[in-house]
């Protein structure tokens, strides 16, 4: 009798306790979104509130987990109307859903004025790009984006981002796309339609900018030149929409194939270089950064792995900065910072020369921010200056440098 009592209170004991159900029921997938995307927009709502969030990071990942369990529990066949706007976002996050998300959009978009056209158009394009697998799947629905739909960073950014990726297979198709954008976002700005979503001129200049770099990389110098000078119109002839990001863009833009200021060496901390790092007859690489600046620490394993496959070139890759901006906020003593590069290349990227600059050069090339990064061709002239994306085998900066060393 006691051994059976024990063994009943070791079962009830050790009996898991029933799972409670995490998942609430909803009628529609406008509710389960609603319910999956609570913890993000908690979030935003703190900080636009200028309040601390439950959590440092973003948690994305507990509206995945949420909108991924929910997701299966509604058919396409079953949702219809503004619903189907919402099982779109629903089921957007996890591979396996995300060739129903793409239906979803596609039915909504087709169904009669739909209220959320202009946010399931933007849902679409990325839809298109994960199911297909290229941005080229999407260029169709961000040409409709560009005809109609109010213009903001984030459309700005992702056609942005569509162009530059399509440029590392297809440059003459990411230059026809530039092409295009330039043209609707102009025409939208220039000749307002009744109804239709207005659009900045800070728009067109940023767009503009992006074409005028690449009719530069096709070798078309009177596009490129004449491109600029329309820019700069539109800039004086309509300030008050230029906000200081687009014009620090066209800024930059305007320095592209004029001769590079000169980046006197204070210090250099790697290969012995002269006086001065622009030099006539080498193409140098130069990524402007700080120690304390996580992107620019992150980018030196690439900018390392560029110098040594141009190792047997005329080629040099160095990062830049200055004894004020090395470890900002604070201003130590020089040798701190010398000792503080010096250690960090060692650790980093040992292949990479670190140079110390005056403080005017920051200045001379329009740095506003960190990680920056020029590119100067064998005659000294500035062919690329913003930001320090595609640094990988095979994109843009590595393309640009193989095609000057053929200049």
């Amino acid at each position: 009798m006691v051994a059976t009592l024990a063994s009943a209170i070791i079962f009830l004991t050790f009996q898991p306790a029933p799972t409670p159900s995490v998942v609430p029921p909803f009628s529609k997938p406008s509710e389960a979104y609603a319910y999956a995307n609570a913890p993000v927009a908690e979030w935003e709502a703190a900080l636009k509130a200028h309040q601390v969030p439950k959590t440092r990071i973003r948690p994305n990942q507990e509206r995945n987990r949420r909108a991924n369990k929910l997701c299966p529990l509604y058919g396409l066949a079953s949702t219809s109307g503004e619903e189907l706007y919402w099982l779109a976002e629903l089921c957007l996050y996890q591979r396996a859903n995300q060739a129903k998300a793409l239906s979803a959009a596609e039915r909504y978009l087709a169904t009669e004025n739909p209220v959320h056209a202009p946010l399931a158009r933007f849902l679409l394009t990325e839809l298109q790009m994960r199911v297909h697998g290229t941005w080229e799947a999407s260029w169709e629905t961000m040409r409709s984006i560009l005809q109609q739909d109010p213009i903001g960073p984030d459309q700005e950014v992702r056609i942005r981002v569509a162009i530059e990726v399509e440029a590392d297979t297809n440059e003459a198709t990411a230059l026809k796309w530039s092409e295009e954008r330039y043209r609707l976002l102009r025409e939208r700005a220039t000749n307002p339609k009744p109804g239709a979503a207005a659009v900045s001129y800070q728009w067109v200049v940023m767009a503009g900018g992006d074409l005028v770099h690449r009719y530069y990389l096709s070798g078309d110098a009177i596009h490129a030149e004449k491109l600029v000078a329309d820019l700069k119109g539109l800039a004086d002839a309509h300030a008050s929409e230029m906000p200081y990001g687009a014009l620090h863009l066209l800024n930059s833009t305007i320095m592209e194939m004029k001769d590079a200021p000169s980046i006197p060496v204070l210090n250099a901390i790697g290969k012995s270089i002269g006086p001065d790092l622009v030099q006539k007859g080498r193409i140098e690489v130069v990524s402007f950064f700080f120690l304390r600046c996580p992107p620019c620490i992150y980018d030196l394993g690439h900018l390392d792995e560029l110098q040594k496959k141009y190792s047997k070139n005329n080629v040099l890759v160095t990062a830049v900065t200055t004894y004020k901006a090395a470890l900002q906020p604070d201003t130590p003593p020089t040798a701190k910072v010398d000792s503080a590069l010096t250690h960090l290349r060692r650790r980093k990227a040992r292949g990479l020369t670190m140079v110390v600059a005056p403080e005017h050069v920051l200045q001379d090339y329009n740095i506003i921010g960190f990680p920056v990064i020029a590119v100067i061709d064998k005659k000294t002239r500035l062919r690329y200056l913003g930001d320090a994306t595609d640094l990988e085998p095979g994109e843009a900066i590595d393309r640009l440098v193989d095609r000057l060393l053929n200049e």
